[in-house]
């Protein structure tokens, strides 16, 4: 079965577009903080992602401390991990 993800794709893609994350950041920054107390727990409309925002994101995961980035994902801690190429080829995995 071919997988939905090309791993070898997304990691070059990271590489090419680490030049936007700066400013992806910046315009986050100007979005308005939120009240709600669910904490994005029970949402059903979620909002659309960029390409580049999905790439942000796998990078950001691959940058955490094992537990962190697991428990971001929900997923159990398979083992070591510590932002290797590897270990987002491990996180991509599971997406």
């Amino acid at each position: 079965m071919t997988p939905l993800i090309d791993k070898r794709q997304v990691l070059s893609d990271i590489k090419k577009a680490q030049q936007l994350f700066d400013p992806l950041r910046e315009l986050y920054k100007r979005i308005p903080a939120t009240t709600c107390d669910r904490q994005a727990r029970c949402c059903t409309l979620i909002p659309e992602v960029s390409y580049i925002e999905l790439l942000h994101m796998i990078r950001a995961l691959g940058r955490l401390p094992q537990a962190a980035a697991m428990a971001t994902l929900k997923l159990e801690a398979p083992g070591p991990f510590n932002g290797s190429e590897a270990d987002v080829n491990t996180l991509l995995s599971r997406l």
